[in-house]
């Protein structure tokens, strides 16, 4: 070791601030998406949505119950349900895709682009900060790995 344990210590104790701010980050963000996905879509048929403060209980304690696996063979089984459950939404994405139209609605709501035919490029023509936006979620997606 080059530096001695001082530099062992202040590496631990940023990895443990990483930690705590990631896995609050999570619970918010995956919180948030259960009271979205509660609350329904627009129009006249929504409901009231599921308070935000009990998804975010609601995501931890599933949590905290999914870490109480204590052998390979349990984080195998959920390794394993997952990769079939992400298989299937692929699969079911690419179904529902091919067979229904754009969502105008939205795309207007968030880029300003109007109903009209669909234009596909190979060049991406989004702002710089777009772009880097999106650079920065797939570098957070594979950051566990």
């Amino acid at each position: 070791m080059l530096q001695g344990s001082w530099a062992r210590h202040c590496t631990s104790a940023l990895q443990a601030v990483q930690l705590v701010l990631n896995c609050g980050l999570l619970c918010l963000s995956k919180g948030q998406s259960l009271s979205q996905i509660s609350r329904g879509p627009e129009g006249p048929n929504r409901h009231a949505a599921v308070c935000s403060l009990l998804c975010v209980m609601v995501f931890a304690l599933v949590g905290c119950i999914m870490g109480q696996v204590r052998s390979l063979k349990g984080f195998g089984l959920i390794a394993n349900f997952s990769v079939w459950l992400n298989i299937l939404i692929m699969v079911l994405s690419m179904g529902f895709i091919a067979n229904s139209p754009p969502n105008f609605l939205s795309a207007a709501a968030s880029y300003g682009i109007s109903e009209g035919p669909i234009v596909v490029s190979a060049v991406v023509t989004n702002p710089i900060f777009t772009q880097v936006n999106g650079v920065f979620n797939m570098v957070f997606a594979y950051g566990g790995q």
